[in-house]
């Protein structure tokens, strides 16, 4: 499972993002020939190693995100914003989680205690059994 790090968010799962392709890409302008699209969109390498990406955290705030992974060991370095504007946009982050989950308790739970009955309603239940 991989964790993302949302500048916005927080360390996050993967599964909040949407994997958007190689953040390295250069597009020919609009008017450029077919052939330059289509390898562009289409004609892609497969790199080993430190890799940029775009991903986008589509169930989270919605923000494009440049993540820095590398694709033998799925480590992340870190991710930023693909917009530098996106920062100021978003306003400061909500506050972060706790730093450590909270430990179970090492007790057994203990089943709650069955709710007494009134006298005068326990001898009326009794005599409709």
């Amino acid at each position: 499972m991989l964790r993302i790090p949302c500048p916005f968010c927080g360390l996050r799962d993967h599964a909040e993002f949407d994997y958007a392709g190689d953040a390295t890409i250069a597009y020919p302008e609009l008017g450029a020939p077919q052939e330059r699209w289509c390898e562009a969109v289409y004609l892609r390498d497969d790199p080993k190693g430190p890799h940029v990406e775009l991903w986008r955290h589509a169930r989270g705030c919605g923000s494009w995100l440049i993540v820095e992974r590398d694709t033998l060991t799925h480590e992340i370095k870190g991710a930023r914003f693909a917009h530098p504007g996106d920062a100021i946009a978003m306003g400061p982050p909500p506050p972060s989680p706790p730093a450590e989950p909270l430990a179970p308790s090492d007790e057994p739970e203990q089943p709650a205690p069955a709710p007494e009955v009134a006298p005068e309603a326990a001898s009326e239940a009794e005599r409709k059994a």
